[in-house]
């Protein structure tokens, strides 16, 4: 009996160390101010682990954005516009982006966010394509295009990234050294259970 209740638990055990969902998060050195002139940043990430089951893809960031002005034609006029940061994963087949943007509300002066994104949209495909835990993510301005009655910016603002945080969530798979401690925990109660 005390036999079959250990071999129940260490199955328990096995089920929960392999069900076990994690936030991974990898931080981005991205920082920096960007604006319609700026480089885009590219960075091949890996993480280290590896997934059987990625359930969500964000970037948590935060700085301050400063608005753009955009002058119409027709009707004439001007409208202030949020400036953007997008990423990018670099995805085979395909990508996936998330936005942030701000500056509006606190014009003239600098706008705060501080949020997490949602990279939206991925395919099976493509989350199968980061189960390894590696990929490229891309970094940079994403300038808004207005067209709706014509005309040009005055100025695209910009905006100062503090940081970026690439959070891969998911189901990793069982580590071999654990598993292996686990089973060798149990095979010794089984057998000094069986001595007794």
């Amino acid at each position: 009996m005390k036999n079959m209740f250990l071999i129940l638990m260490l199955l328990l055990l096995i089920t929960a160390q392999s069900a076990l969902a994690n936030t991974y998060p990898y931080p981005l050195n991205c920082a920096g101010t960007y604006d319609e002139n700026s480089d885009v940043w590219e960075h091949d990430f890996d993480l280290g682990v590896t997934f059987t089951e990625i359930t969500q893809v964000s970037i948590q960031w935060s700085g301050e954005a400063t608005a753009g002005i955009f002058i119409y034609n027709n009707p004439p006029g001007e409208v202030l516009v949020d400036s953007e940061m997008l990423a990018t994963l670099v995805l085979n087949p395909g990508f996936a982006t998330a936005v942030a943007g701000a500056g509006v509300a606190e014009y003239p002066d600098p706008e705060q966010f501080s949020c997490e994104s949602i990279f939206t949209g991925l395919s099976p495909d493509e989350i199968a394509t980061l189960l390894d835990g590696t990929g490229k993510i891309i970094i940079e301005r994403n300038l808004i295009v207005t067209s709706i009655g014509g005309g040009s910016y005055l100025s695209h603002g910009e905006v100062s990234l503090n940081d970026a945080t690439l959070i891969i969530e998911g189901t990793l798979v069982p580590e071999p050294t654990g598993m292996l401690m686990l089973l060798l925990g149990t095979t010794s109660l089984l057998r000094k259970n069986k001595d007794v």
